[in-house]
């Protein structure tokens, strides 16, 4: 039987969803229609939510961004769990050759630049003697996949990949909406997550290139008087993927091996995603469970703008603003701690506290868990205080977080490693404070960029790309072998950071909202631009005409 040339040429319903964006809306109107009417359904659904639709939005919103998050985070535990794994396995042949031989074979002075510390594996004994090998007692020494150098590579990349795309995604989410883009990103990022297993075993440089693939991944939704909640819940992410992925992890890499982890959070990225993509609507207007009372909430305060409007967007005035820098430089200090924190505190907590492996993960979570926590009660009391101008309390909240975090990582760097639960919560009381961001800079994009706050809150994904490139070679740098010494200046230097990045914050901060957000400003480049068009025109007919 043959095909007609339209239905040899007619894609498949799965292609048609990400060719065209509006497919997403089509399906999903098709699954969340009755069979009766779809007004029906609409009004059903919205007095199940009543006016919370946005709660609903939120918590998937702050799921996704997490699981994004986590696909990043997983990949360095999972290194703890494959040299963990690797080195019981090995145990026993290395006995073997130790035993039958005058040296310990090349191959082991290799481990992971040449220190045994990173990996803790129950010794503190060197490798460069036969002798001192003979007198450990458990000795479990793993074949590392990768050397020191490129596990920094591995690090960095998903920070390239991120920089690469950040100017991109930013511009297509203002063109095709953040759902589409939104919905892209995420199933990259389970797609690349689930063939980190293969490309593990298949080396280096496959492992790169899926770590690249991780890397390339709220003003219309918040009603004005639960803004700072709102800001504070979703930008919580970045401390509720590490409290669940690194003891989930650890559960993972127990009972079911290392690859389990990633296929775990690939998978759970995928079911989040597809929610996503059903559900969420680029604006309250257009979703189904939003009725009137709702809308009109969330629509108080806000500035209505035409799509032509917003795609103008005014670089040249952004970056002429230092309200706007104040929030990125916090941002970057922000990052710098945050990322130190998640991404080597199990390396920290594992060498030079001396946790155990299995209890690492549980430890490494208790940080990010507990700034998780002070960020949504940050977010609550910022919107309740009425004494403080809103521009104090930006300066307030974030003179909290970062002198007192600065305060007690300067503690923790002083203190007996001796003491590892004393220790521990020294980072927890230092991570947690971080908190009070949620009232400080963070809640300032919103405030000074309005309906251009996907701009300048978009970029603080540049900070956190920047300090996850940074990162990893400062912490190599000044902790190769991992020693409690090397680890001190890390704290001391974060610190420093965190200091000169918030003064800088209260100098520039501003809560009232800038110049370039106003409708007369927006009408005002709107007939510029037309008048510059007229005037080119009428040269160009005059310059015409004169050679004529």
């Amino acid at each position: 039987m043959e095909l007609s040339k339209n239905d040899e040429k007619k894609p498949s319903p799965l292609v048609q969803i990400f060719l065209d964006p509006n497919s997403l809306d089509s399906l999903s109107n098709s699954l969340t229609s009755s069979t009766t009417s779809k007004n029906l359904f609409s009004t059903g659904f919205s007095k199940v939510f009543h006016t919370r639709t946005r709660f609903l939005m939120m918590i998937l919103c702050l799921l996704c961004l997490a699981s994004v998050w986590s696909n990043i985070l997983c990949f360095n535990f999972a290194l703890i769990c494959i040299d963990h794994a690797e080195g019981i396995e090995n145990s026993e042949s290395l006995e073997q050759q130790i035993n039958g031989s005058e040296g310990i074979p090349e191959d082991l002075l290799l481990l992971n630049g040449g220190t045994e510390q990173e990996q803790n594996f129950g010794t503190n004994s060197s490798f460069s003697t036969l002798e001192s090998t003979k007198n450990s007692t458990n000795i479990k020494t793993p074949r590392l996949h990768f050397t020191a150098r490129q596990k920094i590579f591995l690090t960095s990349t998903v920070a390239l990949a991120a920089l690469i795309s950040n100017f991109a995604v930013v511009s297509l989410v203002n063109h095709c909406g953040i759902r589409t883009v939104f919905a892209c990103l995420g199933m990259l990022s389970a797609l690349s997550t689930c063939l980190l297993p293969a490309a593990i075993e298949l080396g280096f440089y496959y492992v790169l290139a899926c770590r690249f693939l991780q890397g390339s991944f709220t003003s219309k939704w918040t009603y004005y008087k639960q803004n700072g909640l709102f800001v504070s819940a979703l930008v919580a992410y970045v401390q509720l993927a590490p409290a669940i992925t690194m003891p989930v992890s650890g559960t993972l890499c127990e009972l079911l091996g290392w690859p389990s982890v990633f296929f775990a959070h690939g998978g759970a990225c995928t079911i989040l995603f597809s929610l996503w993509a059903l559900f969420f609507r680029n604006s309250p207007n257009k979703h189904p469970f939003v009725g009137e009372v709702e809308l009109r909430k969330i629509a108080v305060g806000k500035t209505e703008l035409n799509k032509e409007l917003q795609k103008r967007i005014p670089i040249r005035e952004i970056l002429r603003t230092a309200s706007v820098w104040a929030v990125w430089i916090a941002a970057i200090g922000n990052f710098v701690c945050v990322n130190m924190m998640f991404l080597y505190s199990p390396s920290y907590l594992n060498v030079v506290l001396r946790f155990p492996v299995a209890h690492t993960g549980f430890s490494a979570s208790l940080a990010p868990l507990a700034q998780f926590c002070i960020k949504l009660l940050a977010g609550f009391t910022s919107d309740k205080i009425r004494f403080l101008s809103e521009t104090n309390k930006l300066r307030l909240y974030n003179s909290i977080a970062f002198f007192g975090s600065g305060l007690f990582l300067s503690m923790l760097a002083f203190f007996p490693t001796d003491q590892p639960s004393l220790c521990l919560v020294l980072l927890g009381i230092s991570a947690g404070l971080l908190g009070f961001t949620t009232g400080g800079f963070f809640k300032a994009g919103p405030l000074v960029a309005k309906h251009y706050a996907l701009v300048v809150m978009g970029q603080i994904s540049l900070a956190i790309t920047i300090t996850l490139l940074l990162v990893p070679i400062m912490q190599n740098t000044l902790a190769p072998h991992n020693r409690a010494e090397e680890w001190r200046l890390v704290f001391l230097l974060t610190a420093a950071i965190l200091t000169i990045s918030n003064l800088a914050f209260c100098l520039m901060c501003s809560a009232e909202p800038a110049h370039w957000t106003t409708d007369e400003f927006s009408r005002n480049a709107s007939k510029s631009k037309i008048h510059t068009i007229e005037e080119s025109i009428e040269q160009n007919g005059q310059s015409k005409w004169n050679n004529n």
